[in-house]
């Protein structure tokens, strides 16, 4: 469970922090062999037993939110990309996540619709918001580190956005392969 009030406190017990890095490890083996309920439970373990303070926390927090998505929990998953995001703000693969689990939540809206289900689009459009938000700061973080793959990134995600899911801002998805393209060519020494 993600229970809070179940934490083990930090007491900087090695025993422990190897029973975390067990379940995590084996939480990662079950999602790749498509063991989705094994991996939940495992990694349910893993957060169980981990603690603020362990040096690992935002990854099994991230990988956590990975998992989940397999299993179609967008809610935990996104509170797990969340709890990994506030435990290394620097860290831009946890954003990644985040945004991934937000796209996973909106892919499954947009299937569910296909099969004739109603689609609520004021909840699809504050993901597709929240997603957006979520590489806003992806791109801040990447300007700020100077990290141009992870611009790049930035940038075509956003465009991806802005087109798919923000018509009347299609200015800005332009704006932002325009970007993605001229940030390219310039690390690949093409040209502008």
């Amino acid at each position: 469970s993600l229970d809070e009030a179940n934490k083990p406190q930090p007491d900087g017990d090695e025993a422990r922090r190897e029973e975390v890095k067990k379940w995590s490890v084996d939480a990662l083996k079950y999602r790749n062999s498509n063991q989705n309920d094994l991996a939940k439970e495992a990694i349910q373990r893993a957060i169980s037993l981990s603690c603020d303070s362990d040096s690992n926390f935002g990854e099994i927090h991230d990988r956590a939110a990975g998992i989940f998505v397999k299993s179609m929990d967008y809610d935990t998953a996104l509170s797990c990309a969340n709890r990994a995001i506030m435990s290394d703000p620097d860290n831009l693969n946890y954003y990644e996540t985040k945004a991934y689990v937000l796209i996973s939540k909106k892919f499954e809206m947009m299937k569910a619709e296909r099969a004739g289900r109603q689609t609520d689009y004021d909840v699809y459009d504050v993901i597709a918001k929240q997603e957006r938000e979520t590489f806003q700061i992806l791109l801040k973080k990447a300007q700020e580190a100077n990290d141009q793959k992870w611009m790049e990134k930035a940038y075509d995600k956003l465009a991806s956005s802005y087109y798919w899911d923000a018509p009347q801002d299609r200015n800005l998805a332009v704006e932002y392969a325009n970007k993605a393209v001229a940030s390219m060519k310039e690390r690949l020494g093409y040209c502008i």
